[in-house]
């Protein structure tokens, strides 16, 4: 009887501390939903929120650090059903450089919008990868008008922090677009030099032929400063079967995305359409493989400390 009565007043006290404390009971549901599966968010997003609000930002940086490399093949369904459109996520979490990184692919269906133009604190890069697409921007974060612009594959578009945006499927049939949405400490407004708001175009550069003898080749895309970032790169490279990067370390978490052809790094190989995620200070490597030459998009990001 007595153990009943004790196990009966943990029970009172737990119930007392889940509703006298702020958060205590928000965090158990979201516990609860992450080990019966019905929530799809990641560990390390759950066990940021499991901790009190002050010590999130503390503990997003340290899960950030353990981040490993993952690759992902980006062929996806085409097919949509009844379903205007299909997200497909890769990766959504922390890094060493960001305070949170979102990877996913989706898939539009022709003549739709995957939202109205809307306006968030984070930056973004989105590659077509399938159809055509029309980006449809303003110029700044109090206009109303915005602007549209047709790109599809061989060319990527970034949309700077607070600049509303959408995005609309040209086709023909559904369009597919890889996004990198990321998030880290801001500064006040965009450094001198930032980098512009706009789209980019790899055409020429995917269809170049370096000479035998120049080994591989890389091209800038761009570079410069952001809101959020004291740095982000992009280039072009170029990798005959055998050549490549030797294994070495960045300061920087990399993406790359693999355009044609195949590639092999530290994880095994990544053949077009793909995508590799490098985080920082970790040893990696990468060589093109297979028949034909690899094109691949690096993409760097150094975080504002």
């Amino acid at each position: 009887m007595r153990r009943f009565a004790k196990a009966g007043v943990i029970i009172a006290l737990g119930a007392g501390i889940a509703v006298a404390i702020p958060g205590v009971r928000e965090r158990g549901t979201l516990l609860l939903r992450k080990v019966s599966g019905a929530s799809a968010e990641p560990w390390s997003d759950v066990a940021v929120q499991m901790v009190p609000y002050r010590w999130q930002e503390g503990t997003r940086r340290i899960l950030g650090h353990w981040a490993v490399e993952w690759t992902r093949h980006l062929s996806f369904p085409l097919q949509l059903g009844s379903k205007t459109h299909l997200s497909y996520s890769i990766f959504l979490g922390a890094t060493p450089n960001l305070a949170s990184l979102d990877c996913h692919y989706t898939v539009l269906a022709e003549g739709q919008t995957s939202h109205p133009p809307h306006v968030h604190d984070d930056e973004e890069i989105i590659i077509p990868l399938v159809g055509d697409v029309d980006i449809m921007r303003a110029d700044a974060a109090d206009s109303v008008k915005t602007q549209d612009e047709r790109i599809g594959f061989g060319r990527l578009v970034y949309h700077a922090s607070r600049l509303p945006h959408t995005i609309r499927a040209v086709g023909p049939g559904p369009s597919g677009y890889l996004v990198l949405r990321w998030s880290a400490p801001a500064g006040e407004q965009a450094p001198d030099g930032a980098v512009s708001a706009r789209s980019f175009d790899l055409g020429d550069l995917l269809a170049a032929q370096p000479a035998a003898t120049e080994g591989r080749s890389r091209t800038l895309i761009f570079e410069g400063p952001t809101r959020l970032l004291r740095r982000l790169h992009a280039h072009a490279s170029f990798a005959r079967p055998g050549e490549g990067s030797p294994p070495h370390q960045d300061p920087h978490d990399v993406a790359v995305v693999v355009l044609q052809g195949a590639v092999e790094t530290t994880s095994g190989r990544v053949e077009a359409p793909g995508i590799i995620f490098h985080p920082a200070g970790r040893t990696h490597f990468l060589r093109g493989v297979g028949m034909q030459p690899a094109r691949y998009l690096a993409i760097e990001f150094l975080e504002r400390n």
